[in-house]
């Protein structure tokens, strides 16, 4: 098991116990990130605060179920996702679908509101690498298989995009 793992397991069982101080890092390490990717998709402030408050809620109530199977970051934006999808939805159709499952990834749904804009940056191989985890909700193995790289490799690329992603959203708050 590699040091990042380690920590990341040591993070969950701290969580899992509901570690104040944990959680506290985990809203400070995360949070100004997941409101990025968050306010991308919904252009407005009050609606991407509301939605981080409530992914970080069900996060913390479904790390008891979590395997460590995910970067935890990723399962935080998976769970961004799927509650902005249900908003969507909900103020697509004016019904909300009681315990209905999460919509299913759909790139098409995001290409207009600037979320792929976030990769357009990158270079190629990175792009695609984000794109297929966060978009397409290819787990890292699935990726590297898909792309005949090793792990390694994918973890490294997208490691650099999100910090490039991070660095242009940054950019971006500054200007706005």
């Amino acid at each position: 098991m590699s040091k990042i793992e380690s920590n990341q397991q040591d993070l969950l069982e701290r969580l899992r116990s509901g570690d104040k101080k944990a959680i506290s890092w985990l809203y400070d390490q995360y949070s100004a990130a997941l409101y990025g990717v968050i306010y991308r998709m919904v252009r407005s402030h009050s609606k991407a605060e509301s939605i981080l408050e409530e992914t970080f809620v069900q996060c913390l109530a479904d790390i008891q179920l979590r395997e460590q199977q995910l970067n935890l970051f990723t399962c935080m934006v998976r769970t961004a996702q799927a509650i902005v999808r249900n908003q969507l939805a909900t103020e697509t159709d004016g019904s909300e679908q009681p315990g209905s499952e999460p919509l299913k990834n759909d790139p098409q749904l995001f290409a207009g509101n600037g979320y792929l804009s976030l990769v357009e940056g990158l270079d190629t191989s990175k792009s695609e690498v984000v794109k297929l985890v966060y978009i397409d909700g290819m787990s890292l193995d699935e990726v590297a298989h898909l792309l005949n790289l090793s792990l390694e490799e994918v973890r490294a690329q997208l490691r650099c995009a999100l910090v490039q992603i991070h660095a242009n959203l940054q950019k971006q708050s500054k200007i706005a």
